[in-house]
């Protein structure tokens, strides 16, 4: 359908989609890594696919682009962003010990599912996490090691997306 940034002006923003699952419904992915050049959109992307769930949570009609089906945006109980430099002087916090604080504490509230189809269990509560420029703001071979293990972790665990 196309989501359009509710701050773009329609009609010259690009529409974006995303699909995203896991576990037994059509085979797509329960994660999703971004890269490309720089300006290519991939923070305006990112963010976009956070105000469209944080709309959707609030009950906000979705705006679309006109042409194809509604959209459909799934309802996640927590949305976890990491978006933009977190550092501070007053708190003595690099850009990277942010990022390392914010994955700790992401991790740390998710929910743990049960494993296997419970038909007597309460339905799944998924949270939506969203990590900008994952491992940024060190050494690019400790950044992507950082960044590596974050994606694992957050995979295991089945009430991330």
């Amino acid at each position: 359908a196309g989501f359009v940034h509710p701050l773009l002006e329609e009609g010259v923003a690009v529409p974006v989609d995303l699909v995203l699952g896991g576990g037994g419904d059509g085979g797509a992915a329960a994660g999703l890594v971004v890269t490309g050049m720089n300006g290519g959109g991939k923070t305006l992307a990112l963010k976009s696919f956070g105000v469209a769930a944080a709309m959707c949570k609030l009950g906000i009609p979705i705006p679309s682009s006109p042409h194809g089906a509604p959209p459909r945006v799934d309802f996640f109980h927590a949305i976890y962003a990491d978006v933009g430099d977190g550092q501070s002087v007053a708190d003595g916090s690099s850009t990277f010990t942010a990022r390392l604080d914010f994955a700790a504490s992401a991790l740390a509230d998710l929910p743990e599912l049960p494993d296997g189809p419970d038909p007597t269990a309460t339905p799944p509560r998924h949270s939506l996490v969203l990590l900008d420029e994952l491992g940024g703001g060190t050494d690019p071979s400790q950044g992507g090691a950082l960044g590596q293990a974050l994606l694992e972790a957050f995979g295991r665990n089945p009430a991330a997306r």
